[in-house]
């Protein structure tokens, strides 16, 4: 690995404060903040600690509530770089919600934690359990994995294992997961969701730096916060991520300003300076640049994609090919067609959860006759008639034969998007293998679905081809 030389203007490293806005963030109203302001009195009082700036807008994103004081989110997920307050932000969190929120909601409440590591949610316990006796009362059980903390009111706050079975017959109002990225999916789906179904306003709460392929439970979230940024409304989900933007060089200090917005508080750009020297080099920049690094092997460097967002409007008809996700969970499409100015534009059309919502999208996309469609043998069976004239199977040999033709179309500048976030990060991570002497996308390398990179492989490299009117007819002319 090659050394990181600081530049010139990096000497003045000690004097960088990093901004306390993520980069990724899905809409939220903020009229309501009296339950973030209480967490942060609550550290300021009991854990002698006063909330960094990031640590107290993060909480008034995922405790926004309205006039009657219920949650606007029901789950919440923050990714950030390590050692930048998530643990802080989770103590004053579990410590407000077990003395502050059954007084303000009239009603004993039910806690759990836990994390990818039964000690580190112990650890949790550890720091926050002896606050809870000494000034509220509060019963401690020492247990190892059936940690306990019953409070004089009826609350009660349990520390779990991340398994499955760990959280059957429990009723809970806030479950915090720390460190998302290795907990299983059946954890999270299985064990902890239907364990709030029955409650008021409650709040499934996720931190995490990131991940790797393997991060299933992780990805699905992440996929579902940047689809409601691409929305650009409220959901039920708020997430946040910070992070670099893929133009950004992951070894410069923009870099390390973007994904850690502890520096100038409890971080120096000196402390991450000396962690780039490292030799491995995919740790540093997951755990210190909050960057899923399984992609080194990208079809595209970074910058390629972002540098090729346009303002102009996507033009009508050209090709639309579809696609349905390998857990077979979503079914999306991506258009291109050719802009005034010759470029192939590229958006992603719909992103769907069921195949009836898929095909009514396909019916709302090609009401301009013009328009093509690309299916994938997933679609063969339930394809309309009415899309038979002009439709065309396209799969792995596709698949195959194209990605470096339009890998080659996206390096030369010949197209353009608009720079929706799903549609950005497929087409960022998506891995490139040889395959029998041939350049192809890999699902199964990738670190995350890659379902919209894929479509847009087939789109751009069909759009130029001529629209087929119908069979040729042979006429036979007798004398």
């Amino acid at each position: 690995m090659p050394r990181f030389e600081p530049t010139s203007a990096d000497h003045s490293q000690r004097s960088h404060t990093a901004p306390y806005k993520p980069r990724l963030e899905t809409a939220v109203e903020r009229d309501g903040t009296y339950l973030a302001d209480r967490v942060t009195a609550w550290a300021r009082e009991y854990l002698n600690c006063e909330l960094m700036d990031w640590q107290k807008y993060v909480a008034s994103g995922f405790l926004a509530h309205d006039e009657h004081g219920d949650l606007l989110a029901r789950q919440a997920l923050v990714s950030v770089a390590r050692q930048n307050g998530k643990s802080k932000l989770l103590e004053s969190l579990v410590g407000f919600w077990c003395t502050e929120m059954p007084k303000l909601r009239g009603e004993p409440q039910t806690i759990i934690t836990t994390a990818h590591k039964l000690d580190l949610a112990i650890e949790l316990f550890h720091k926050i359990a002896p606050i809870l006796e000494q000034h509220f009362g509060a019963i401690l059980t020492w247990a190892v994995g059936r940690n306990e903390a019953n409070l004089p009111d009826g609350t009660r706050w349990l520390v779990r294992a991340a398994t499955p079975t760990s959280f059957h017959g429990l009723t809970a109002d806030l479950v915090c997961i720390d460190e998302l990225w290795a907990v299983s999916p059946d954890a999270v789906s299985v064990g902890l969701l239907p364990t709030m179904r029955t409650r008021k306003s409650p709040l499934l709460f996720m931190t995490s730096t990131s991940g790797d392929e393997s991060s299933v439970e992780m990805l699905r979230w992440r996929e579902q916060g940047l689809r409601a940024i691409d929305d650009g409304t409220q959901s039920s989900l708020y997430f946040c991520e910070f992070s670099p933007a893929s133009t950004t060089d992951p070894m410069s200090v923009d870099a390390w300003l973007q994904a850690n917005p502890a520096i100038g508080h409890t971080l120096t750009v000196d402390v991450l300076r000396a962690e780039a020297e490292q030799p491995n080099r995919n740790a540093f920049l997951r755990s210190s640049v909050n960057l899923w690094t399984a992609s080194a092997h990208g079809w595209l460097q970074p910058g390629v994609w972002a540098n090729l967002k346009t303002d102009l409007p996507m033009p009508k008809g050209g090709v639309l090919a579809i696609e349905q996700s390998q857990d077979e969970s979503r079914f999306v499409g991506v258009r291109a067609a050719l802009n005034p100015d010759g470029n192939i534009q590229i958006c992603q059309e719909f992103v769907k959860d069921t195949l009836a919502e898929c095909w009514q999208a396909v019916d709302d996309c090609c009401k301009d006759a013009t328009t093509r469609l690309l299916i994938t043998p997933a679609f063969e069976m339930s394809l309309p008639q009415k899309f038979a004239h002009r439709s065309q199977m396209v799969g792995n040999r596709e698949m195959m034969r194209w990605t470096q033709t339009a890998r080659a179309a996206i390096i030369e500048g010949r197209v353009r998007h608009d720079g929706t976030a799903l549609l950005s990060q497929h087409c960022e991570r998506a891995v490139s293998v040889k395959n029998q002497g041939s350049l192809t996308l890999s699902s199964v390398r990738s670190p995350g679905p890659i379902e919209l990179a894929r479509c847009l492989v087939f789109a751009v490299s069909m759009v130029h081809k001529p629209v087929a009117v119908g069979k040729p007819m042979i006429v036979v002319a007798s004398r």
